[in-house]
């Protein structure tokens, strides 16, 4: 993995934790990896089961990102994510934002 790997999560209400928490546990572990949090308006984002998962960062305010995961999302919340981030990543064959 390069130095400076950048991943941003794309959280949202009533997600499924176990889909976010899982792989971001296994990407901040990465040597020279970081990860990001982020969420349509930032803040704290409740997942299902009440699991508040906490200050996120804006997903407009994001400056560059390497990797974008959006865990258990519907094609509806993959197209906000990816309008609102596609100028700053590049986008796969298959659609996801890498």
């Amino acid at each position: 993995m390069s130095k400076g790997f950048t991943t941003v999560f794309a959280v949202y209400d009533n997600m499924t934790h176990l889909d976010f928490t899982g792989p971001h546990q296994v990407l901040c572990r990465l040597p020279g990896a970081q990860t990001m949090i982020a969420s349509r308006d930032g803040g704290d984002v409740v997942a299902e089961g009440n699991l508040v998962i906490g200050h996120t960062g804006k997903l407009a305010d994001i400056d560059t990102v390497t990797s974008f995961a959006c865990p258990e999302a519907s094609r509806q919340h993959r197209s906000l994510w990816t309008r609102r981030l596609s100028p700053r990543c590049a986008v796969s064959a298959r659609g996801q934002l890498m």
